[in-house]
C-alpha cells in the first residue's frame, strides 16, 4: 500500500515559504540587473557608454567598446567619460593608442601657428629672429627648426628656418635654411624696414627672458 503523506509541521511549511520567497526575490533581483529594467537605467533606451545595457541586447557599450573589451576611442579612451580632446585642448588632432598599462591619449597634432612643447601640450610660435641665444635650442624651444648662428659681427643669434616657399624678410638671406642678416649685423637698418626682430623685453628671476617683437621702421 502506497504510504500515507505525512503532514508537514508549521515549521517546515514556514520554511518552505521562505525558501520559495527567497527564489523568487533573486529572480526578480537577477531580472532587474540584467535587463536593465530600473529608474537610472530604463529597458530600451539607446546605448551609452556608462558600463550599463541601455538596449537591453545583452551586451553592454556595443559600437563604443571594441570587441576585445577595450576601450580606444578618443572620446572614450581606457574607459568611460576619457576625452582626448579635454586632455590636450590646444591640439588639433589627438588619438587613443595602446599602451603598456592600457589605452592612453597622445597629442598628434599642433594647429597652424603652434608648435608641440616639452610638457606635450601645443605652444604658439614666437619670433626669434636676431634673438640673443647661446644654443640652437634657446632658439628652437620658442621656433622649432630655428638654430643658434654667428654673425657676420660675431655676435651669436637666432636664425628663422626658410626655404620651401618661406621667404626671408627684407634684409635678410637664406643660407642653409636660416635667414641671416646680408648686413652681417643683427639690427634694424634701411635695408631690414618692415622686418620684425626679436628682442628681450625683460629677465625674470628665474632666469627665463619674456621675449619681444621689435619691428624695423625706415630709419632702421
Amino acid at each position: 500500500a502506497a504510504a500515507a503523506a505525512r503532514p508537514r509541521s508549521a515549521t517546515a511549511r514556514k520554511e518552505a515559504h521562505v525558501t520559495s520567497f527567497s527564489e523568487l526575490r533573486c529572480v526578480l533581483v537577477a531580472a532587474l540587473l540584467l535587463g536593465g529594467c530600473y529608474e537610472s537605467n530604463l529597458c530600451g533606451t539607446e546605448e551609452r557608454c556608462n558600463l550599463f545595457d541601455d538596449d537591453c541586447d545583452g551586451l553592454i557599450d556595443e559600437g563604443i567598446v571594441s570587441d576585445d573589451g577595450v576601450y580606444r576611442t578618443v572620446e572614450h579612451c581606457g574607459t568611460c567619460g576619457v576625452s582626448c580632446a579635454d586632455a590636450f585642448p590646444t591640439a588639433s588632432e589627438v588619438a587613443c593608442e595602446d599602451a603598456a598599462s592600457g589605452p592612453v591619449c597622445v597629442l598628434v597634432a599642433c594647429p597652424d601657428g603652434f608648435h608641440r612643447s616639452g610638457d606635450g601640450s601645443c605652444a604658439p610660435d614666437v619670433p626669434v629672429l636676431c634673438l640673443p641665444c647661446t644654443a640652437d635650442e634657446d632658439c628652437a624651444l620658442r621656433l622649432p627648426g630655428s638654430r643658434c648662428l654667428e654673425t657676420g659681427s660675431g655676435q651669436r643669434r637666432c636664425g628663422q628656418p626658410c626655404g620651401d616657399g618661406v621667404l626671408c624678410p627684407e634684409g635678410f638671406a637664406c643660407q642653409d635654411a636660416q635667414c641671416v642678416p646680408t648686413s652681417g649685423w643683427c639690427n634694424c637698418s634701411e635695408m631690414s624696414e618692415g622686418a620684425e626682430l626679436a628682442c628681450i623685453l625683460r629677465v625674470e628671476e628665474d632666469g627665463h627672458a619674456c621675449v619681444g617683437v621689435q619691428v624695423c621702421g625706415v630709419d632702421g
